[in-house]
């Protein structure tokens, strides 16, 4: 028993490399399905899809949506032009790289799609209260100098007044 525990825990130097020359063997074998012909799509199982299958479905997926993403990011890519922003200033802004922002504005494939269209719709926000705020301080200022230009007017006719009279005594 002793000498077979001693096998089984200190195996041979020809035991060692048949098991690497099977090894090997077994490799050579997935790598050459998985590459195939000429770099052919033959399918290559991994657990219960294919890569074949994934990227099938893949495709199929975009097909399907890049229509309504095209939408989409004309929606967005309109505003930001009808505002006059270069792609740098929202995509800075939005905290992505200008590429990702053309790719979603273009309707193509984006994995943060989503976060780019929430962080978009909250630059547009906060474009449309800093618009607001200008259009009232701008609205504060005409009042104000409306209400200094009646002070004037004022003290011009209350000055006018005493002259008058210091010209009549």
């Amino acid at each position: 028993m002793q000498s077979f525990l001693n096998y089984a825990q200190n195996p041979t130097l020809t035991d060692l490399n048949n098991k690497i020359d099977a090894l090997v063997a077994k490799f050579k074998a997935l790598e050459s399905v998985a590459v195939g012909t000429q770099g052919a799509n033959i399918p290559v199982t991994t657990g219960e899809y294919s890569y074949s299958s994934r990227e099938k479905c893949r495709e199929e997926f975009v097909a399907e949506n890049t229509n309504a993403w095209q939408q989409i990011g004309l929606k967005y890519k309109t505003w930001r032009l009808s505002q006059c922003l270069p792609k740098s200033y929202v995509a800075r802004n939005i905290g992505i790289a200008p590429s990702t922002l053309t790719k979603f504005e273009d309707g193509k494939p984006c994995k943060i799609a989503k976060t780019i269209q929430a962080a978009y719709e909250l630059l547009m926000e906060n474009r449309e209260l800093h618009t607001v705020n200008l259009r009232k301080k701008q609205e504060n200022v005409k009042r104000l100098q409306q209400e200094l230009d009646s002070v004037n007017m004022a003290i011009r006719q209350y000055l006018r007044g005493t002259e008058e009279m210091a010209v009549m005594n």
